[in-house]
């Protein structure tokens, strides 16, 4: 490891048409995830995950939002969070729709440092739980996820970081 790995990580909101290749990216992870992880066909799974993309990608557009970020080290972009505000329950959630890191950056714990800021970002904006959802083939994602807290619940991975009467 090259880099101080102690170096603090900013959550810097991004206008997501900034960074076209990432989109790219993205579309391609749901089409994997639906195709290998649901057994969706190529085709549908294609189609469903454009769907997927253009409404969350309106959804920031339409509320102005500040859900796609860029994660920062020393002002230089080294990887992507994307969250998804949701009333789940009647309660303020965020929802991990897709986590990078670049890829001279990774096996750093970044990722780890970035959910951690995160999560303070939760608290501090009154969310009463994070969710999201891995592929169950995605052995390191799981592994850091478990670690920092979350739990399985309906399908996903859930991490409470309010009390009930957020």
């Amino acid at each position: 490891m090259s880099k101080n790995v102690k170096d603090s990580i900013s959550l810097v909101p991004q206008a997501p048409d900034a960074s076209p290749d990432v989109l790219e990216r993205i579309r391609e992870a749901f089409v994997e995830h639906l195709r290998v992880d649901r057994g969706i066909g190529s085709e549908e799974a294609r189609r469903r995950a454009a769907e997927t993309l253009g409404r969350e990608l309106a959804a920031i557009r339409d509320l102005c939002q500040d859900d796609f970020l860029s994660i920062q080290m020393h002002g230089k972009k080294i990887g992507t969070l994307w969250k998804s505000f949701r009333i789940i329950e009647g309660r303020r959630t965020w929802h991990i729709l897709y986590i990078e890191v670049d890829d001279a950056n990774r096996q750093m714990g970044i990722a780890a440092r970035a959910m951690r800021e995160l999560i303070v970002l939760a608290k501090k904006d009154d969310v009463f739980e994070i969710t999201l959802n891995v592929s169950p083939r995605n052995i390191p994602a799981l592994a850091l996820y478990k670690k920092l807290g979350f739990l399985e619940r309906n399908g996903g991975l859930t991490l409470r970081v309010g009390s009930d009467e957020s």
